[in-house]
């Protein structure tokens, strides 16, 4: 289907764009011809139409960009299966993929042999490197999905600016496992605010089967860059094999922080490694089940358990205060405050 010229190797975005462009002419042999074509290499930009009275209709569409992002996107209105196959040899490049499923249903399989299929419209699928599948099978229906692709220095430069919490941790998961060469792969579902930026995305990059304008790359360039700023912005959830795992986890860490509440050292970072799991899936899984947060539970946990102390009238407050984990007696009595209402001594004064 395409004749590849040397690949350009002057930016990350050519690099990927070279890539691109070598697996998709190594996977085209079940495709019909397209019907009307359009590739140029310095523009990093390739367009494709096709129209087969037996398969359906189609269009594929994808742009690079010296920064390191590649943008493509395909629609088809599919009657029977569309099958293709991967004979790239080479291991795929380290990068991140973000694979938007807005219509219809697709299945790979890699080359491990396991079978992936995508569930109701509307997923996000990421990927810690170019999925590295050996078939790929398009099922009939409306077909519509677009891929964003980043280069790992694209997003060591976004990770540099970022303070610790959330988004720095997402970023660094998926950056350790494209340098240890790991696959990584969670599917989530698509909130409606990306559901509107795919959308859009897909609009543009469907209107340029030629060449974009200036004014068409760049509104490709920010809704790609935007959906992956919402993507960093939305809570990390297990996949869905690792969840009866992920939900042991936390009830291991409930039982933990019972046993040890009073503990100078039961941080997150040492109940996910004692409960062998990820921070921020214990996190989000601690307040699917308690409805809180680790650290509020802990605190309810000491403040609930210094109001029985004191209720039994045998320990002084700074007694009861170092008994549940405080070391400052002031800073026990304004927690206990804000929880219960009343002070320590209330109690006691009432005990009394």
């Amino acid at each position: 289907m395409m004749n590849t010229p040397d690949q350009p190797t002057d930016s990350p975005g050519r690099q990927m764009f070279g890539q691109f462009i070598q697996q998709e002419s190594a996977s085209t042999d079940d495709l019909p011809q397209p019907d009307a074509f359009s590739l140029d290499m310095h523009a990093m930009h390739v367009g494709a139409r096709f129209h087969d009275h037996v398969l359906g209709h189609g269009q594929l569409a994808a742009q690079a960009f010296h920064s390191g992002l590649l943008v493509s996107g395909l629609q088809a209105g599919l009657q029977h299966d569309m099958v293709r196959t991967n004979s790239v040899i080479e291991a795929p490049p380290p990068c991140l993929v973000l694979e938007l499923m807005m219509g219809g249903h697709v299945q790979w399989t890699d080359r491990h042999g396991v079978r992936h299929r995508s569930g109701t419209h509307g997923e996000i699928w990421c990927f810690s490197g170019l999925p590295d599948w050996r078939e790929y099978t398009m099922l009939p229906g409306q077909l519509s999905q677009a891929h964003i692709t980043a280069d790992p220095a694209l997003l060591a430069r976004w990770l540099e600016d970022l303070p610790r919490g959330q988004e720095r941790q997402h970023l660094e998961q998926y950056l350790d496992a494209m340098a240890r060469g790991t696959p990584r792969m969670l599917t989530t579902a698509m909130p409606a605010a990306m559901a509107g930026m795919a959308a859009h995305l897909q609009t543009q990059l469907q209107d340029c089967l030629h060449l974009p304008t200036l004014s068409q790359r760049l509104q490709i360039e920010g809704l790609a860059t935007s959906l992956l700023g919402a993507w960093l912005g939305l809570p990390v959830s297990a996949p869905a094999a690792q969840r009866p795992r992920w939900e042991r986890a936390v009830q291991a860490a409930i039982d933990i922080i019972h046993a040890g509440y009073g503990g100078d050292h039961l941080s997150i970072g040492e109940l996910a490694r004692r409960t062998g799991t990820n921070e921020c899936y214990l996190k989000r899984g601690f307040r699917e089940r308690t409805g809180t947060s680790i650290a509020a539970y802990i605190r309810q946990l000491r403040l609930r358990s210094a109001l029985a102390l004191l209720e039994e009238n045998r320990l002084s407050v700074r007694e009861v205060a170092r008994e549940v984990g405080y070391a400052s007696p002031s800073q026990f009595a304004r927690a206990f405050r804000a929880l219960h209402g009343f002070s320590p001594s209330d109690v006691q004064r009432q005990r009394a």
